[in-house]
């Protein structure tokens, strides 16, 4: 279902609830900045009468005040005191503003940090399910550039905040110097805002347009990095190249007419505000009551009014620009929280002692597409579980559902008669290894690999694990052993050590159940006699979960099962099936030994 487009306030709020503290501290010593600095030019008005000899002309309230308070505190209000006071205002001010910009960096930070990891765990966090529709450029895309983008747009709200406190700040010390011209000014800056409004407009239309365009070519270029060595092969990456050019197109188009729409807002408050100074000028200077003084000091307001005016401005289409991506985000959480899995933390201990069963287990996938019907079976405890059958049939769906990463659709799998729901999920995950076809190694050292973020485990226990899994041997010919560092993917590996580091990282975490999904597919004759070996020496410790297409793995097993269109079509002992002729396991027995085996 398509997420409902929010209003720009209510994804401003949502995405810095946390944070109105912090805006509302840099607000205010904005304010107090943009307050000093007014002091500061309102000061130069007297200060300038006592040069042009007019004894300090006390004719605003600001001056006023000031004479006020020096004769509060008994000071005589002279021209060195004034200038001591201006001084002081600007230090002051220049001390403000350090300490905004640090404050200012430091929230920028720490919510671009927080953001990011938010972003990752709740995405780790999610079900098998979620994460297999999604893309991973889109996820990347998601959980690092949009949030460094949300880090952006609370930058450009602080600045916002700035801008606009600091044009009212002069606004209101312009007015008190001189209530006409300010007005003017004022009246001025309504009506160029009101011009430039519906370029914000486009400019949100063009972050949406950036921010799917980005997503789309950050997909594109994740996912044929990944597959590179079969883009070489194919010779396909002109092809690929002019795909990606196709998304490189629609970026372009929008950043270009994203940048230019930003631009103009920029581009004509300068000569406006310069036509405008010129015709205030020519306005007071008419004037009876002209006071250079006076007009020195509101110019220099006008002119900080109008730069402020153009950040507000600029950053008002920032904004615009910037939003999409914040409302990515949310969308991105709200699927995420929708999808997180339950962990069932108060459940009960994993505690293995006769059979997991699975009864009437059917599995649909959220698209409607029936993979499992009416399966039902039982691991005992300490045995070896041999699953066979034709491609497609539903094996790995099974492991899936034996691991927990997908929930039955109808039935239930049981542990010692305990529902799989009421157990702890950690636990379960700890208690039942996994090793597939598809390793995933880190570009680590093979240690690390082992050891895959789990500090219980020691040095020692990772060359037991090693051991076990007869690649101990290959690990000492590396050039550091188990400190050598082997690559994006483990590519300095071969094939069958890959494998059997996946396999040593696995039995490191001493399981009480072993899940094995086609780990000998792809390995020659004298690896899979290895593999076969480190199974044989497991048999009776752990209990065995082997998904094979070579009958060579599964003949020891103590049961077998074939599962065929997502139901059990044959089961008993591997010697009961090779007596009958007809069954699965009999004829791969024959394709495979004739080598005519296609599956």
């Amino acid at each position: 279902m398509k997420p409902s487009r929010r209003g720009t306030l209510s994804i401003l709020n949502e995405t810095f609830r946390g944070y109105r503290r912090h805006l509302v501290l840099l607000v205010i010593l904005g304010i107090v900045s943009s307050l000093l600095d007014g002091i500061s030019i309102s000061a130069i008005v007297p200060l300038s009468s006592f040069l042009l000899g007019e004894g300090g002309a006390q004719t605003d309230f600001i001056t006023r005040s000031i004479s006020a308070l020096f004769a509060f505190a008994h000071i005589p209000f002279q021209f060195r005191y004034l200038l001591i006071l201006v001084a002081v205002m600007f230090v002051g001010r220049a001390v403000v503003l350090t300490f905004f910009t640090y404050i200012r960096a430091h929230i920028n930070a720490r919510f671009m940090t927080r953001e990011i990891g938010s972003l990752f765990q709740g995405t780790l966090l999610t079900e098998w399910s979620f994460i297999l529709r999604q893309k991973v450029g889109n996820i990347q895309n998601t959980v690092f550039w949009d949030a460094k983008r949300n880090a952006n747009l609370l930058d450009t709200l602080v600045q916002f905040a700035q801008s606009s406190t600091g044009s009212l700040i002069y606004l209101i010390v312009a007015f008190n110097i001189s209530p006409g011209v300010t007005l003017i000014t004022l009246f001025g800056g309504v009506i160029i805002f009101l011009i430039m409004r519906p370029l914000l407009k486009k400019t949100r239309g063009y972050g949406e347009e950036t921010s799917k365009s980005e997503k789309l070519l950050a997909h594109h270029v994740t996912e044929h990095i990944q597959g590179f060595k079969t883009v070489k092969v194919a010779g396909a990456i002109g092809n690929v190249v002019a795909s990606a050019e196709t998304y490189l197109a629609r970026l372009r188009h929008a950043y270009t007419r994203s940048a230019l729409v930003q631009s103009l807002s920029s581009i004509y408050i300068q000569p406006l505000s310069f036509l405008f100074i010129i015709g205030v000028f020519a306005f007071s200077y008419k004037s009876a009551s002209f006071s250079l003084a006076a007009f020195a000091a509101t110019l220099y307001l006008i002119q900080k009014i109008f730069v402020y005016f153009e950040s507000t401005q600029s950053t008002v289409h920032a904004i615009a620009q910037l939003i999409p991506f914040a409302e990515n985000i949310l969308n991105f959480k709200a699927e995420v929280r929708a999808h997180t899995e339950k962990e069932n933390g108060a459940g009960r201990a994993f505690r293995f002692e006769k059979a997991i069963e699975f009864r009437d287990v059917s599995f649909s996938y959220e698209s409607g597409a029936q993979v499992l019907s009416g399966v039902s079976l039982t691991i005992p405890k300490g045995a070896m579980l041999g699953i066979i059958g034709p491609s497609g049939g539903g094996k790995t769906s099974l492991a899936d559902l034996l691991l927990r990463l997908f929930r039955p659709t109808v039935g239930g799998i049981y542990l010692d008669g305990v529902p799989a729901p009421e157990v702890r999920m950690s636990e379960w995950r700890r208690r039942i290894g996994y090793v597939s076809q598809d390793t995933f190694l880190m570009n680590a050292s093979v240690r690390d690999n082992i050891r895959f973020y789990d500090d219980s485990i020691t040095d020692a226990d990772v060359e037991t694990a090693a051991r076990k899994a007869h690649i101990y041997d290959d690990i000492m010919r590396l050039s550091e052993g188990f400190n050598t560092v082997i690559g994006d993917r483990g590519v300095t590996l071969s094939g069958g050590q890959r494998q059997r580091v996946a396999l040593a990282r696995t039995l490191a975490r001493k399981p009480e159940v072993l899940v094995l999904d086609e780990v000998t597919s792809s390995l020659d004759s004298e690896l899979e006699r290895l593999i076969q070996q480190v199974i044989d020496e497991l048999r009776g410790d752990v209990t065995l979960v082997l998904i094979a297409h070579r009958i060579s793995t599964i003949i020891k097993a103590d049961r077998l099962i074939v599962l065929s269109g997502g139901t059990v079509s044959e089961r008993g002992t591997p010697e009961e099936m090779l007596k009958n002729p007809d069954s699965y396991l009999s004829r791969m027995t024959k394709l495979q030994s004739s080598g005519l085996e296609r599956e």
